[in-house]
């Protein structure tokens, strides 16, 4: 597999271009360690004994249409986007370096450039994440990641309280890893963690990433059960001030894995349990969109739906859409397998085509304004047809809800 990835366009160009300029270049980190697990990488990081400067020039030579992006000049790193209308490409390439001091808890106080590929790896974080390819496929391994990939651990390289004092999200990730490959934690590397899972100085921001990460992982079970084991919920729950939202119950975390890959359907089912007010606070705070914010909300309607209000049912239908709808029922039956027929219920109103939306009566704004309704009374008027119609999909025609419309003129004075 790796060999298919780094023979092929534009890969064989770029190690070529470095290889006939005197320089070294590899592909490290995440992307040897998921070739080797038989994944496409998600992102291609690259290192090299090139100079910053020179790695610019180096790939202005090999991809002339793309313009080298310099993403910081103290870290070494150049990105280069090949992506176009039939590919998303891009991909990192560092200078071989050595780092010292973290007193932001995130980016090292010095950078030395004047470095081997060695040194470089021996700076990252976990042995998994400290192998490095060839452009041959060759795998190269100074850390033990190799065996340890093979034995499905995560460890840290070097002692692992010096790594998560350098930025201490390594133990968001450490958790996320250890569900990616399907393993576990060295014991020291966890031991670490426990003693002690304070996260301060780490964005929101980049929390939210990682457990978006953990959530969306065919292991989520097991990663959201290490959080909370390590203290690193409890952390998080204490920086966002939101104590709330509580433990996450084993059940709900055993299941959430069995749903679709899908962030609000998860989230939504993770904290079915908690106050609404506390839940929006946690997301809020935790940077969740505002939009993903509100389609958690959207889904809660799964504790609701009953087709033997067949007029209520509707109604949700209508006000969440039908994509909605139908990912709650999905939230529902996993909540209530013996809930009733709401599924089929469904499945008879779509192939039936009955009326759902103010669009889909016989009648319109137009002809109620005609009756005599102005402004919102206009709405009101739709809402009490829909209403009917709901119960009664039959009386759908013109000339019925006409009717039906002057009795409510008549009853409201219109």
């Amino acid at each position: 597999m790796a060999s298919h990835f780094l023979n092929g366009q534009p890969f064989a160009l770029l190690f070529r271009t470095f290889r006939e300029k005197g320089a070294e270049l590899y592909l490290v980190g995440g992307a040897v360690r998921d070739l080797l697990l038989g994944q496409k990488p998600e992102d291609w990081d690259f290192t090299t004994s090139a100079a910053p400067e020179q790695t610019i020039r180096f790939l202005q030579d090999a991809f002339p249409q793309h313009q080298p992006i310099l993403k910081g000049r103290r870290f070494g790193t150049i990105g280069v986007d090949l992506s176009d209308s039939n590919r998303k490409m891009s991909f990192e390439i560092t200078t071989f370096r050595k780092e010292d001091g973290y007193r932001d808890r995130r980016h090292p106080d010095k950078v030395a450039f004047q470095a081997s590929v060695t040194d470089d790896v021996r700076r990252r974080d976990f042995t998994i994440n400290g192998l490095w390819m060839d452009e041959n496929g060759v795998v190269f391994d100074a850390v033990g990641g190799f065996s340890d990939l093979k034995r499905r651990t995560v460890r840290c390289i070097g002692e692992p309280k010096t790594r998560f004092a350098e930025d201490p999200l390594r133990k968001w990730r450490g958790v996320r890893f250890a569900a990616q490959i399907g393993g576990q934690m060295a014991p020291k590397t966890r031991a670490a963690i426990l003693a002690s899972p304070d996260t301060k100085g780490v964005s929101f921001e980049r929390l939210r990433e990682e457990w978006t990460k953990m959530l969306l992982n065919p292991n989520a079970a097991f990663a959201l059960k290490e959080l909370q084991a390590l203290g690193l919920w409890d952390d998080l729950l204490g920086r966002l001030d939101t104590p709330e939202i509580g433990t996450l119950s084993q059940k709900n975390c055993e299941s959430a894995e069995t749903l679709p890959l899908d962030l609000e359907m998860r989230l939504a089912w993770l904290f079915q349990e908690a106050p609404d007010e506390s839940r929006r606070l946690f997301l809020k705070r935790l940077r969740f969109s505002k939009k993903e914010i509100q389609k958690v909300a959207a889904l809660m309607i799964f504790k609701e739906i009953d087709c033997t209000d067949i007029v209520a049912f509707k109604t949700l239908l209508r006000e969440a859409g039908l994509s909605v709808f139908e990912q709650a029922l999905t939230l529902q039956e996993l909540r209530t397998p013996e809930s009733p027929n709401n599924r089929s219920c469904l499945t008879q109103i779509l192939n039936h085509r009955e009326p759902i939306a103010y669009q889909d009566l016989a009648v319109g704004a137009r002809d109620l304004m005609a009756l005599g309704f102005q402004g919102k009374a206009v709405g009101g008027a739709l809402e009490r047809l829909c209403r009917l119609v709901y119960a009664h999909p039959e009386v759908n025609k013109k000339e019925r809800l006409l009717e039906a419309a002057a009795k409510i003129a008549n009853e409201e004075k219109v």
